[in-house]
């Protein structure tokens, strides 16, 4: 055995004379040998005075390093950093719109571009990791300066965090407090291989203060910073790491959808948009829509608006006004035939408005809550879109099932 020990010391030490001078030149700063079938690394640097080939060269165990790092930390993705500070800067650039109205609109809702730091915040107790930043619209209350994201990271083949580049999508959840449904689909996006970042809407999640609700007086405020906030979470999503900075799209269901509706039509930022159950004349569907619809549209009228106060609100967040500036190639609205909260007629008008191609409104077989059993399949095709060349175009390979028979 000791002969056996020499004889490798000897082989390592020979080695290492290969890299001497003058192969090595006298700026040679470090030399490292690797011994694969030992999993050892042997390691010279230069000295003030020496170069790394004249220096006596350190052993070290590859393989008890890799045993000193911690499990959690073993096979982790780059986006799974254990907690920093990444910097970010706002990409929003709307120009100028030829129609006044719309000019109008984009007046009350951008802001000036700055740098701002996104902070990564480590999961605890089995949930998300969250990610934060400043909402470029600090008007209203404290407790909504802050925008917070759960951050569902993408998965592999295994179910493991990607470790490449990956696609992301702006989640956008529905008005219901605990946000289930803009988890599902976060969820169902982490598990397609995409990055998902739920963003927690003003007044919702981390946002809400204990005991707290807001008021009708802070609905349209809280709709103007919400649509700020979505397009900023792009930037601060493409600062991360492990984040394809090119592919980042934004998703919004119900209220998220009306939402992203808007949000999409400041500019160009998102790859692809996805409005899901939403659609265009805010103010119609709080008049003839039903169940949450109608609850707001009693907040409002109890609050002493009159119904031409409420549409001269609403319309400063009304996403027809800036439907034309969507890329009609990169956007799809889905509706529900029965739905009677948003009815699809909603849905069509943001289409027409913004000139879509009839394969990119998609109307199903549901009403505004049964049409989650389509979720899946959605899902599918969204990964399947957002994962698309966009040289070759945006053909359906499959098309969602939405119920009816075909013709």
């Amino acid at each position: 055995i000791d002969q056996i020990e020499d004889k490798r010391i000897n082989w390592e030490r020979a080695a290492l004379h290969l890299m001497d001078r003058p192969v090595a030149m006298r700026s040679n700063l470090h030399n490292v040998l690797f011994v694969p079938e030992r999993l050892a690394l042997l390691v010279a640097h230069a000295s003030h005075t020496r170069p790394a080939a004249e220096r006596p060269a350190v052993r070290l165990d590859l393989a008890a390093l890799l045993a000193a790092v911690p499990e959690a930390a073993r096979g982790a993705a780059p986006a799974a950093a254990d907690r920093g500070v990444f910097g970010a800067a706002d990409s929003l650039a709307p120009g100028a719109d030829e129609r006044p109205d719309a000019q109008a609109c984009l007046d009350g809702l951008v802001w000036s571009r700055e740098r701002f730091d996104v902070v990564f915040e480590p999961a605890r107790g089995g949930a998300e990791p969250f990610v934060r930043f400043p909402s470029p619209c600090q008007d209203g209350p404290d407790c909504n300066d802050t925008v917070w994201m759960e951050w569902h990271r993408a998965r592999d083949a295994e179910g493991e965090p990607a470790a490449d580049r990956r696609p992301a999508c702006i989640v956008v959840h529905e008005s219901g407090s605990g946000m289930q449904v803009g988890r599902l689909v976060a969820r169902g996006l982490s598990a397609h291989g995409i990055h998902a970042f739920l963003v927690h809407l003003p007044w919702y999640g981390r946002r809400r203060p204990p005991g707290e609700k807001p008021g009708a007086a802070e609905l349209v405020p809280a709709i103007r910073q919400a649509v700020a906030d979505v397009r900023r979470a792009r930037d601060a999503a493409a600062a991360l790491p492990g984040v394809d900075f090119g592919r980042i799209a934004v998703q919004g269901t119900s209220l998220g959808g009306f939402v992203a509706a808007t949000a999409a039509g400041l500019d160009r930022g998102f790859q692809r948009t996805f409005v899901m159950l939403a659609g265009g004349d805010l103010a119609g569907v709080l008049a003839g829509g039903r169940r949450e619809a109608a609850e707001v549209r009693e907040k409002l009228a109890a609050s002493g608006l009159s119904p031409a106060e409420v549409r001269d609100l609403l319309n400063a967040i009304e996403p027809l006004r800036l439907a034309h500036r969507y890329a009609p190639d990169r956007t799809w609205i889905y509706s529900a035939r029965f739905d009677d909260v948003v009815p699809p007629a909603h849905a069509r008008r943001l289409a027409e408005a913004a000139g879509l191609d009839p394969a990119h409104l998609v109307e199903l077989e549901a009403n505004h809550y049964t049409g989650i059993v389509y979720l899946p399949a959605l899902l599918a095709q969204v990964r399947d879109r957002m994962l698309a060349d966009d040289a070759a175009g945006d053909d359906d390979p499959e098309p969602v099932d939405t119920g009816r028979p075909s013709r």
